[in-house]
């Protein structure tokens, strides 16, 4: 019954949409998604450095569309580490233009902590922009790791 009801539902509402929205709002929207984990292995975060720990595939977005890139990463401190600090980098790897405002999360060293990040960006019209999740221990002495991390985009 509720199926029927569902279906129901929908049949009834799409022309309704149809029949009250301007016609620039017909065609839906261009949605492209793409995501990448970090290397089954993970990834050595060096003392202090700014360091890699996955790029998205590329990503295209058609006009002034809004890319949205968020995700998770698992990491584990090392010697003395204070603060560890996320960022959303264009590009593949630490040089390029960090978007939003890096994630900061004080720690305690040599402890395994899960953060989330989330960021939006509007580069414009793009082909294939890639975008990289980069990570930075402070004050650390010793090498920590990003045991696991998941980066994902979205253009809408």
């Amino acid at each position: 019954m509720l199926r029927r009801l569902a279906r129901a539902t929908t049949v009834l509402l799409v022309p309704l949409a149809a029949s009250i929205l301007p016609a620039a709002y017909a065609q839906p929207l261009p949605l492209h998604l793409a995501s990448a984990t970090c290397p089954s292995a993970g990834v050595t975060l060096t003392t202090t450095s700014e360091t890699s720990a996955v790029t998205a595939p590329g990503i295209t977005t058609t006009g002034a569309q809004t890319i949205r890139v968020w995700g998770t990463a698992i990491i584990t401190t090392g010697a003395a580490t204070t603060t560890v600090e996320l960022r959303i980098r264009r590009g593949s790897g630490t040089a390029g233009t960090s978007i939003g405002t890096p994630t900061a999360v004080t720690v305690t060293a040599t402890n395994t902590v899960s953060v989330t990040f989330a960021a939006e960006d509007a580069p414009g019209e793009v082909a294939g922009q890639q975008y990289s999740l980069t990570v930075q221990q402070a004050s650390a002495t010793g090498n920590g790791t990003v045991a696991a991390c998941e980066l994902s985009v979205m253009s809408f």
